[in-house]
């Protein structure tokens, strides 16, 4: 079995219409279809997607709450976005707290992150890309395959086929890594 990507994260939460809200306003995901579980709930999904990445569910349990900033835990989700102007101005506008941290280096360009808490005190991390607003709107496929031409410590060492056979398996392999 191979993962090609994580395919969303669901909270549970007492405070279930104040997270929705959070990430509809927050980080734009939108309220779509959800099977018609036992457990209220909403799935949110990433805009101009059928994507359903956050699935909020309501908590029906007493136990303790597992955002501890000590111990073993879940530290932060993160999601990449575009319009990194935007979402700061929008965060001013909700009086959102956050933190800043521009000039990281991801694969070949800079990085800012915008790090903030959901009403739950899950941290959220956004990545955002000023110099490639594209960037990620298509497949990351490419922008990884330079990356790992241009880190000599990434590359794989490539070996001869056995067989025309072995040849096409390995091509067509190639071709849906490249594609997943």
């Amino acid at each position: 079995m191979t993962i090609t990507c994580l395919h969303h994260i669901n909270i549970q939460t007492d405070k279930l219409e104040e997270t929705r809200e959070f990430y509809e306003k927050v980080l734009g995901l939108y309220v779509g279809a959800r099977p018609d579980f036992a457990s209220f709930g909403y799935w949110l999904f990433a805009p101009g997607t059928d994507h359903p990445i956050v699935h909020l569910s309501q908590r029906t349990d007493e136990g303790p709450d597992q955002t501890n900033s000590t111990g073993n835990r879940l530290d932060h989700v993160a999601f990449f976005g575009r319009d990194l102007e935007g979402t700061l101005a929008n965060l001013k506008k909700l009086k959102m707290k956050h933190d800043v941290m521009p000039d990281r280096l991801y694969l070949d360009c800079k990085m800012v992150q915008v790090f903030l808490k959901d009403p739950n005190g899950i941290t959220v991390e956004m990545g955002f890309f000023p110099e490639r607003d594209n960037m990620f709107s298509k497949s990351m496929a490419e922008y990884q395959a330079a990356a790992r031409k241009a880190d000599k410590k990434l590359k794989a060492k490539a070996s001869k086929p056995k067989s025309r056979k072995t040849a096409s398996k390995a091509k067509k392999r190639a071709r849906e890594m490249a594609t997943a």
